[in-house]
């Protein structure tokens, strides 16, 4: 740039002073050759700067309003293309032996705003014995249901209807392998609902259920990290699952405001891109396991992502 701005020419400036130029005219020339490298520098800082918020490419799932907001990370950032659930350094999440009473759970979870699983207390629900899928296909094998045809889930991804009885044959099969994953709503089944009781903490009068739904698959799905605009308590009647929570506070490390659905997070859950979301690397969250016979609660509207592991 030196070179650029005093003809290309590799003599030092004491050199050019000998060659005619007065002591006040070589300081001018100076003060000037100074002024104009300054500019020059910061008209290309300015360009670099500006090319990365236009030039960088936009992430999927990122609103197609969303003109920056991303981006600034490296590839050699620790835990770059990993998941989600393989992120910093989670704390594990609370676990009680027994259901506490309504006044405890309340206080103590509720109130505050506080995750947490209560280990075998799904056990005792109708649906953990009888739900196998030769008795969903007795009762319910007729049902049109919405299937997810990746078990990787992303909102507004393909979908097809089915039968109930045929998802619950074609979903162990080689052929639908990766994919057939069924969301089935029963908030209006007075059968189902015979089968489910509402935790001893909230089983009162003054407790609606808002929805009652079935998420079922062969295993291996992997939820999009999102929120839910009401309490949750999610009941496991088989296999397995890992769950990354995440409190509200952690949003905008997360990229909530860029998502292009609401209520979710544009990071992929299972290839964390640290180049366009290095912030992600610095979210806290809880980390916890249930297995069949477990049930968790999420409280309202905290973040949460889920793989399930097994039917």
């Amino acid at each position: 740039l030196l070179k650029h701005l005093s003809g290309q020419s590799s003599r030092p400036l004491a050199t050019m002073a000998l060659h005619g130029c007065s002591q006040f005219h070589l300081l001018r020339f100076r003060s000037c050759l100074a002024q104009a490298v300054l500019i020059a520098v910061l008209v290309v800082l300015s360009q670099a700067k500006n090319s990365g918020k236009t030039k960088a490419p936009r992430p999927p799932r990122v609103r197609k309003d969303a003109k920056h907001g991303w981006g600034g990370g490296s590839a050699d950032a620790a835990g770059h293309g990993r998941p989600m659930q393989e992120q910093g350094q989670p704390k594990e999440l609370e676990e009680l032996l027994e259901m506490p009473d309504w006044s405890t759970f309340y206080e103590s979870y509720v109130r505050k705003n506080r995750p947490v699983v209560f280990r075998g207390s799904a056990v005792s629900q109708r649906a953990y014995s009888k739900w196998t899928d030769d008795y969903l296909t007795q009762h319910w094998g007729k049902r049109p249901v919405s299937v997810e045809l990746n078990k990787t889930e992303t909102r507004g991804g393909p979908q097809k209807e089915m039968l109930f009885g045929k998802f619950l044959t074609d979903m162990y099969t080689k052929e639908h392998e990766g994919q057939l994953y069924a969301i089935v709503d029963f908030d209006q089944d007075k059968k189902a609902k015979t089968d489910l009781d509402l935790p001893d903490p909230i089983r009162c009068k003054e407790v609606l259920p808002q929805s009652v739904t079935l998420w079922i698959s062969s295993g291996g799905t992997t939820s999009v990290l999102h929120a839910d605009d009401a309490e949750n308590v999610l009941m496991l009647l088989a296999g397995r699952k890992t769950v990354m929570l995440v409190h509200q506070d952690e949003a905008q490390r997360m990229y909530a405001p860029l998502a292009e659905h609401r209520g979710s997070s544009p990071v992929h859950q299972n290839a964390v891109d640290l180049t366009a979301f290095p912030a992600f690397a610095n979210v806290s969250w809880i980390r916890g396991e249930i297995s069949a016979g477990d049930m968790l609660y999420i409280p309202h509207s905290y973040w949460h992502q889920v793989n399930s592991f097994d039917r």
